[in-house]
């Protein structure tokens, strides 16, 4: 398959400067790849990674839909119930997350890098997440996962 619109994730973060916000770097753009969150080649010993531009946008528009979403659950006339967990309950609660090479520690990172609604501590023990952004994140993975069977 051949793309035409691959980028490497520095020229990805200088490009659209406002990931830095985020605290998206270069690194952690690597790590959503691995993770099945965007679309790309996966660095080999010959080449590095790519990532295909157009995915790389419709996870940014996922994040900042996640932060109107945030605005929703923070309003007091809202009925709805939120249930909080630390990134380690999720990933016992949810093991097949694990097929796509998610860990506690990368479910913590991604809530630090906005992709999730909840409270991000240093320490992952005293982060909370809400259970229903956790699963709005797989089902956002689900579809890249499927939008990558239609380009093959």
């Amino acid at each position: 398959m051949i793309y035409t619109d691959l980028m490497c994730p520095k020229f990805l973060c200088e490009k659209y400067s406002q990931v830095l916000l985020l605290g998206w770097t270069p690194a952690k753009i690597a790590m959503f790849l691995q993770a099945q969150l965007l679309v790309g080649v996966v660095k080999s010993r010959n080449r590095p990674c790519m990532i295909r531009e157009k995915s790389f946008v419709r996870l940014l528009n996922y994040s900042r839909n996640l932060s109107d979403i945030n605005n929703v659950l923070l309003d007091p006339k809202s009925r709805e119930t939120i249930n909080l967990m630390t990134p380690m309950e999720l990933y016992e609660a949810y093991p097949r997350v694990q097929l796509n090479s998610w860990t506690a520690a990368s479910i913590g990172m991604y809530l630090n890098c906005k992709l999730l609604l909840g409270v991000y501590k240093g320490s992952g023990r005293s982060s909370i997440i809400a259970e229903s952004s956790f699963i709005k994140l797989i089902e956002y993975s689900n579809s890249v996962l499927e939008w990558k069977k239609v380009y093959v």
